[in-house]
């Protein structure tokens, strides 16, 4: 994939390095993000080494590993600090903000299981094994699929401002394995609990884990919208309380009834002036004349 090098002056984190040899990956950690096979998806790059990293790989246009850290408080990961599984992925583009901050635009190409470490430079490098996607085989994986593609979409359903290519890309795909990628990309999990499932490589405990983290999160929208709804009901009671009491005054008004209590209210005034009580008591008598004057008859 054509990508073009960015700008990088001496002395600056991304300064060339030797050739690499070419059966090693350049590691890219990240703290909270799980990037999975076929999802295109951007990566912020904040600490030196990453960025070292990331513009050596665009100016030898190669592929980088996108590895989790285990700790994301960890400023300077080293192998123990990331986990063994991450992701190949082509940059599809290196973006330098004007305020100086730096991002890739990725695409995951294929999970990769790392065997060793390679040190020596601003970057880790890593050598290990491309872990191929298993053909879906079976009704038990089409069993699962049915039911993951309910739950997406219910979920889709559920929530608010839902970008239409996010539904058109759900509903175009027809891969299990895929689907549940998708689906554990923009679900509220832990980086944890995505790291998981990118590790999962078979596809039935992988539907599985899917479903499961799914499923506790249509539990969470379903609650979510029966307190919407009922809360949109009491509104509406209220609303329809006001109306007609205003159309009950409009009545009144066109019959001529308009203040038929005035001279009771009238009445009552007299009689709590004639009643002569306390002042405090007085007080709060006519405070409760005054609400009872502004309450509709």
């Amino acid at each position: 994939r054509a990508m073009s090098p960015p700008d990088v002056s001496p002395g600056t984190p991304g300064q060339p390095v030797q050739s690499l040899p070419s059966d090693v990956f350049i590691v890219v950690p990240v703290r909270n993000t799980v990037l999975f096979p076929e999802i295109v998806f951007p990566i912020t790059l904040g600490r030196p080494a990453t960025i070292a990293a990331a513009q050596q790989a665009v100016r030898e246009q190669r592929q980088i590993l996108i590895v989790l850290q285990r700790e994301a408080d960890k400023d300077d990961p080293g192998p123990d600090d990331l986990y063994r599984i991450g992701t190949v992925t082509n940059i599809v583009r290196y973006v330098t903000t004007p305020d100086g901050n730096h991002m890739l635009i990725c695409q995951g190409v294929q999970r990769f299981r790392i065997t060793e470490f390679v040190e020596g430079q601003p970057f880790l490098l890593a050598r290990g094994l491309h872990l191929a996607e298993p053909a879906p085989d079976g009704p038990e994986v089409e069993a699962r699929f049915l039911v993951l593609q309910r739950q997406v979409g219910e979920v889709l359903e559920l929530l608010p401002r839902v970008p239409p290519e996010l539904r058109q890309t759900v509903e175009a795909t027809t891969s299990a394995g895929m689907l549940a990628d998708l689906a554990t990309t923009y679900l509220d999990a832990t980086p944890a609990e995505k790291q998981d499932i990118l590790e999962t490589i078979d596809l039935v405990p992988r539907l599985d884990k899917a479903s499961k983290l799914l499923g506790r999160r249509l539990e969470v929208l379903r609650l979510s919208a029966e307190i919407g709804n009922k809360t949109r009901e009491s509104l509406d009671s209220r609303q329809r309380e006001v109306l007609l009491r205003e159309q009950m005054a409009a009545i009144q008004k066109e019959l001529g009834d308009e203040g038929s209590n005035k001279q009771e209210l009238a009445d009552l005034e007299k009689a709590v002036a004639a009643a002569r009580m306390p002042p405090e008591v007085e007080q709060v008598a006519k405070k409760e004349l005054r609400r009872l004057q502004r309450t509709p008859e």
